[in-house]
């Protein structure tokens, strides 16, 4: 446990940090929090859009907060694939998805496999590794349900098996 004075420091150095981004006091600090994880949450969704300018200036702003452990979480996590991916860092997403595929604490749900294997399919098309990518695309069309996972990667394994 931290004793005071280390987090009578930590306060003052978080106040030193730029005004718009530092905990004022202004909230509840666990509304502080909430805003940060909205802010990732957006930045990753503009990231899945193509819109990387919005994105990076929100992410950067979020990353730039002071995060919980939840929110630390879900900055690596952008990190390592939707920015990663934005960013055409396509073996760091890659290295991302086949470690979260073989952890073995926490079990994936199915779906979570099948959105990491439809990333690695998206990752080898882009690569221009065209087996690896119908492999992924593959398992999600054998084992997406009703899902539009599983229609989007038929239509991608598809298209690469005629071309």
């Amino acid at each position: 446990m931290k004793n005071c004075n280390s987090h009578l420091q930590e306060v003052k150095l978080f106040r030193e940090m730029k005004p718009e981004l530092r905990y004022d006091g202004s909230m509840p600090f666990d509304t502080w929090q909430k805003k940060a994880r909205a802010k990732l949450l957006k930045a990753s969704l503009l990231y899945s859009y193509d819109k990387n300018e919005e994105a990076e200036a929100i992410f950067l702003e979020a990353q730039n907060s002071k995060l919980d452990l939840l929110s630390n979480a879900l900055k690596d996590n952008i990190l390592k694939s939707d920015r990663a991916m934005a960013m055409g860092d396509y073996r760091t997403v890659e290295a991302y998805c086949i470690k979260a595929l073989e952890q073995s604490f926490p079990k994936l749900d199915n779906l979570n496999k099948l959105i990491l294997h439809f990333k690695l399919g998206e990752v080898y098309k882009k690569l221009g590794e065209r087996d690896r990518a119908i492999e992924n695309y593959r398992y999600c069309a054998e084992n997406g349900g009703e899902t539009a996972i599983r229609y989007e990667a038929s239509v991608a394994m598809e298209n690469l098996l005629k071309a």
